[in-house]
Order: C-alpha cells, then sequence, then structure tokens
C-alpha cells in the first residue's frame, strides 16, 4: 500500500514521516531536499535549472520506487506529481515527461498535510507563507485532476496527526 504524505512547504511532512518511521513504519524520503542541498554545495541555483533539477528529482524519485514491493506498507514523503506544481506555482509549463511520470504512478492513498501556522523556511525551503498555501492548493488539485481523493489533516499536534493519517490507512 503506497500511501503519499504530500503539502505544501512547511507543512510537516517530514516531520511526520520520522516519526512513523520511529514507530517501525517503513518509509520513503523526499528526494528534492536532498538534490537541492547537493546543488548548493555545488552552487546552483535549482530555481534557475528548474528543468535539470526535476529531472533528477525525478530519476532518483523513479529509483527509489523501485524498492517497494507489491503490497507492501510503505509512506512516501512527496512524489512525483508535486515537481509539477512547482513548475505551476512558478508560472511555467512543465514538462511532458513529468507529466506522464504522475499519470503513471499509482497510490493507494494521498494525504494532504495542512499549513502550519507558525511558517517557518529553512536552508530548503525559502517560500513564504502566501506561496507555500499556494503550492498546497495546486498541489491538492493535481492529486484530484489525477483522480485520488486527498485526505486533509489538520495541522495539529503530531502524535494527533499520526493517529489520523493511520486511522484514513486504517492501520493501528
Amino acid at each position: 500500500m503506497k500511501i503519499v504524505i504530500t503539502g505544501g512547504p512547511c507543512s510537516g511532512k517530514t516531520t511526520l514521516i520520522k516519526e512513523l518511521e520511529k514507530q517501525g513504519y517503513k518509509v520513503l524520503h523526499e528526494i528534492a531536499r536532498e538534490v537541492i542541498l547537493e546543488y548548493k554545495k555545488k552552487g546552483i541555483d535549482h530555481q534557475k535549472n528548474r528543468y535539470q533539477f526535476q529531472y533528477e528529482v525525478l530519476k532518483r524519485t523513479l529509483e527509489r520506487n523501485k524498492k517497494i514491493k507489491d503490497g507492501e506498507l510503505v509512506f512516501l514523503d512527496i512524489d512525483i506529481p508535486e515537481g509539477i506544481a512547482y513548475f505551476i506555482a512558478n508560472g511555467q509549463e512543465p514538462p511532458e515527461w513529468l507529466l506522464k511520470a504522475a499519470k503513471q504512478a499509482k497510490y493507494n492513498k494521498v494525504i494532504l498535510l495542512e499549513q502550519n501556522p507558525n511558517h517557518e523556511n529553512d536552508e530548503v525551503r525559502v517560500e513564504d507563507k502566501q506561496k507555500a498555501l499556494e503550492i498546497s492548493k495546486i498541489i491538492e488539485n493535481l492529486y484530484k485532476e489525477l483522480g485520488y481523493e486527498v485526505h486533509k489533516v489538520p495541522f495539529v499536534e503530531l502524535n494527533k496527526r499520526v493517529q489520523i493519517v493511520k486511522k484514513i490507512c486504517g492501520i493501528k
């Protein structure tokens, strides 16, 4: 069972994923953050090299997802459609190869985390609160356009969020 944990920047995706991992669930961590940090070390601006950046993220995401066995319960810290959302949010046309990959991906559940009202950036996520909300809405609409029911989880205390996610997924 592939469950995508998604949402705009600073919505608590990675925090939730780490907690699920701590509780013994299999998780696959976000690739974009890893690539952004590598680009920063090399002095490459991923915003100015969006096509190259998204291609690298997609390539690694597909490699990451090959590790998922049929029927295995796994939580994904975002997946392919989020790359499309960033193109749209930046007023750019997403490349056809990214659209095709998003249409081919299959998920059992899509869980959208609502934004943290105390929006905080870090070295990777630099969008302001308004941009983060915009990206979140784009992500929600993309998954719906791809035919998924999007389960929204409010920004509440971490343990409560974990309980809500488990209930949505039908696990204990």
